[in-house]
């Protein structure tokens, strides 16, 4: 291993070669290597192996300098890439995950839309910090795409606390169908007198 990090890492042009930056990422605190050994990796021209790399160190420890440098990398990625970025995504227990995966779920096209869907879903899920389920409340229960709504919706469950239920309720004239198939037998099965009043009406 190097003793001293250089000034600026050369953008690795081999899978081998990229080994080095995941080694080294090993070493050294990441805070002491992203100026110079992954952030010039997170280029619009750097290799894909090379871009790979640097995000497979920022996604493995969990950093969510991740999503600023998978915006760079994103647009010009083949769509196998695309999609193993979004699933890494979905790995953050954080609302920054799922706001950026919400933003790739509006914007998704064509092959696209699938990967964005299954990785916000996938981490609205897994979401267990009461940050993330206050996102998915005020954000996610409002926001203007519809799967990020339902998805939503399927992550909270029927076990709204009373303080939550007003953001539920708020669904019942939903435009989408989808989101109010998901919705009713949530609101359903919650013991609130206002739930029920709310489906009659």
């Amino acid at each position: 291993l190097l003793i001293r990090l250089p000034q600026i890492m050369p953008a690795p042009l081999d899978a081998h070669a990229a080994e080095l930056i995941e080694q080294l990422a090993a070493e050294y605190p990441l805070d002491q290597i992203f100026p110079s050994l992954l952030a010039p990796q997170l280029d619009p021209s750097a290799p894909p192996v090379a871009q790979d790399a640097a995000l497979n160190v920022l996604a493995d420890s969990m950093d969510e300098r991740f999503f600023a440098g998978l915006d760079v990398v994103y647009p010009r990625a083949s769509a196998d890439r695309r999609a193993r970025w979004l699933a890494a995504s979905a790995r953050f227990n954080s609302p920054t995950a799922l706001e950026e995966l919400a933003k790739y779920v509006r914007s998704a096209r064509g092959v696209d839309r699938d990967p964005a869907e299954r990785a916000f879903l996938r981490a609205a899920r897994s979401m267990d910090s009461l940050q993330a389920r206050a996102w998915l409340l005020d954000s996610g229960l409002g926001h203007r795409v519809a799967f990020v709504r339902r998805a939503s919706l399927i992550a909270l469950g029927p076990k709204f606390e009373p303080i939550e239920i007003a953001a539920a309720l708020s669904l019942t004239r939903d435009s989408d169908p989808k989101v109010l198939r998901t919705l009713i037998p949530n609101l359903s099965a919650h013991p609130s007198g206002a739930a029920g009043k709310a489906l009659q009406e």
